[in-house]
């Protein structure tokens, strides 16, 4: 009985150094890691290509890189995010209005309208009306570019003990958000343009150039009133925002300033954000995995098996459920269902695009929370 209560006052230390460890340090892979994954390694091939790529070569080649990239990176990041929400968050869906609202009643309500304006397009015999939920779609993703890099802002600096007063966090998150602006307008101004995705085609709104202009310098202001903000920090405390932080918020700009624009490097940025999420997911994953292997394990060796097998267990996951969503079932429903020719051939591939990549930043809104218990606890 005395070996026995021995054995479990030595083996809870163990467990409490294990919940701890990942909160002590001060880089979520690393100090170089931390600055590549976040957006060095993008704004590396952002020089690369506009010194050393002629911007009106042809795509075909990057093009076809990227998709094959996009089995190992791209896909699994989106599916990343449904792992954590059913199965991390499971109990909370019936029990937390957020997650119900993410994990229920907004794929409800995105696969309803999706059906919704199909059947219109077909009853109108014109197929522009399911090009309104692309619209959506590409209004949305630069709503949830910034999210992320706000968030990898927010991280890697309090990480490093680098926290933001309101002020502070308030000119960040007007900087990042007058950057969508700016995308958002450059997309949309001056004529109406016809793109195609997936066989269905969308309009842009074909706005005033002012909106564009406007957002130039609205995007100037803030962004100078952000850096004087930290300058002023540095000569008032000596505290400086560290670098994978820095490398972030220079990497939306690289992304989204039209003047920016190269048509070889617009098809590598979805890569890089996925890098980005892949990094925090991963993090979040292993920290946990190692907590719940330590509480389960009666020896080193046992700890080590279980946390392999979580870890590679739901990166397994991730890449097998985001190979048949985004290319296997949308393409065997597109071959085996005889659709209106209206629609064109490959319908089922733009509703799934529609459908995962809009819910995916309805989840990601809801979980990368700090005020959700198990982020606090494992990132």
């Amino acid at each position: 009985m005395e070996a026995l209560k021995l054995k479990n006052t030595q083996k809870q230390p163990s467990l409490q150094l294990l919940e701890n460890e990942h909160k002590q340090q001060e880089y979520l892979a690393g100090p170089v890691l931390d600055v590549l994954l976040m957006g060095g390694l993008s704004i590396i091939f952002f020089v690369a290509m506009h010194l050393l790529v002629d911007s009106s070569a042809s795509t075909s080649k990057i093009g076809w890189v990227m998709f094959y990239a996009s089995f190992v990176i791209n896909f699994p990041h989106f599916m990343s995010s449904y792992l954590l929400l059913y199965g991390n968050y499971r109990k909370e869906i019936l029990t937390n209005i957020k997650f119900t609202w993410a994990g229920i009643i907004a794929p409800i309500a995105l696969i309803s309208a999706l059906g919704f304006v199909t059947y219109y397009s077909l009853e109108k015999f014109n197929p522009s009306y399911m090009g309104y939920a692309a619209n959506l779609m590409f209004f949305l993703v630069g709503h949830h570019y910034v999210k992320q890099i706000y968030g990898c802002v927010m991280v890697s600096s309090a990480k490093k003990k680098f926290y933001f007063n309101k002020t502070e966090s308030r000119a960040l998150w007007f900087t990042m958000y007058s950057v969508w602006g700016m995308s958002f307008f450059s997309a949309n101004s001056y004529a109406v343009n016809h793109h195609d995705l997936y066989g269905i085609t969308y309009a842009t709104l074909g706005l005033d150039v002012m909106w564009l202009n406007a957002s130039y310098w609205i995007t100037a202001l803030a962004a100078t009133s952000f850096v004087g903000l930290m300058v002023k920090r540095y000569v008032n405390d000596g505290k400086i925002m560290p670098l994978s932080a820095w490398t972030a918020i220079v990497t939306i700009f690289a992304w989204y300033i039209p003047t920016f624009y190269h048509q070889h490097y617009f098809y590598m940025i979805p890569f890089f954000h996925s890098l980005q999420y892949l990094l925090f997911t991963n993090v979040f994953v292993k920290n946990k995995a190692s907590v719940e292997a330590g509480q389960m394990a009666k020896s080193d060796s046992e700890r080590r098996a279980i946390f392999v097998k979580k870890v590679a267990t739901f990166f397994g996951l991730a890449f097998v459920t985001g190979f048949l969503a985004w290319d296997y079932v949308p393409n065997l429903l597109d071959k085996s269902i005889e659709t209106s020719p209206l629609l064109g051939a490959t319908v089922f591939m733009f509703c799934f695009q529609i459908f995962l990549n809009i819910h995916h930043y309805i989840i990601d809104n809801v979980i990368w929370r700090k005020d959700n218990a198990l982020m606090k606890k494992y990132l």
